[in-house]
């Protein structure tokens, strides 16, 4: 005779197929989290021509002013109704979601350059585990436990505790995982715990808010040019594509910064880059 019925134990063994068996169930606070609202398009249009003021001479505002009110009442308005749409048919997620993972998570492109600037690993604390193909082997090992925690649903939700006294505890998982799905966010934040990657707690993540380099990849049939604009007074937005012919990218930064003297700076380091392969010097 099976035994069906779930474990709420979050005790595991040594030699178990689950990285742990969380007594909240990982997908347990996701149809209570608040939703992201789809922003309205004249708001949007306002930003837009907001940042383009600031790099733009009078003669091109004007024309760029034209080009944003005619997309605002034409293609744009309809564009902005077929997303509203889009968004009341998935009420379990926001509506930036879907085209966001399939974006980075559909792609096959090489990982260094086209999405992240390099990947590390520290060593393993155990020195005879850092054998190449032991370790290629636990790494494969614990891929697969962790991907069967997760669709087996015992990967612990990640919670940014406001009261860790009073939210991080086993007696608050206890009663959490009682509240039905649809109000369990907002039981959490009742007990002064919030649905969010505990990473928020990092002094790091403090540092990091501060983004001189702001970048992502274009990379994509769908696009044909683009760019991104600075997250900070003094910082610089860069977006980027790397093609089989051809590698560019569109800097954006506020009067305060030299954009030209980035850029050659850009130019600079890839004539570099591209030496090298060929095997030539550097000057």
């Amino acid at each position: 005779m099976l035994n069906n019925r779930r474990c709420y134990s979050s005790k595991v063994g040594s030699g178990s197929e689950y990285l742990h068996k969380s007594i909240v169930p990982t997908m347990h606070y996701q149809r209570s989290l608040p939703r992201l609202p789809v922003p309205k398009l004249e708001d949007t249009i306002k930003r837009y021509l907001a940042a383009q003021r600031l790099l733009l001479n009078d003669e091109q505002y004007r024309n760029t002013e034209k080009l944003a009110h005619n997309f605002q009442s034409g293609v744009g308005k309809e564009l902005h109704n077929d997303l509203v749409a889009q968004d009341m048919k998935n009420k379990h997620t926001s509506y930036i979601s879907a085209p966001w993972f399939d974006m980075y998570l559909s792609a096959r492109d090489p990982v260094v350059l086209n999405f992240n600037p390099f990947m590390s690993f520290n060593a393993d604390p155990k020195p005879e585990y850092n054998d190449q193909l032991l370790r290629a082997t636990n790494m494969v090992a614990s891929a697969v436990r962790f991907m069967k925690t997760l669709r087996g649903g015992f990967l612990e939700p990640e919670v940014f505790h406001l009261n860790p006294a009073k939210s991080d505890t086993e007696s608050f998982k206890k009663i959490i995982r009682w509240v039905p799905a649809a109000l369990s966010w907002y039981g959490a934040y009742a007990h002064k715990g919030m649905p969010l990657p505990s990473f928020y707690q990092d002094p790091a993540y403090a540092a990091i808010n501060h983004n001189i380099l702001s970048t992502s990849t274009l990379t994509s049939p769908a696009v044909s040019v683009g760019g991104f604009a600075p997250v900070v007074p003094d910082g610089f937005g860069v977006g980027y594509g790397v093609h089989d012919e051809w590698i560019g990218c569109n800097v954006s930064s506020y009067p305060a910064r030299n954009v030209h003297e980035f850029l050659q700076c850009v130019h600079k380091s890839l004539e570099d880059i591209f030496h090298v392969c060929e095997g030539k010097p550097i000057s």
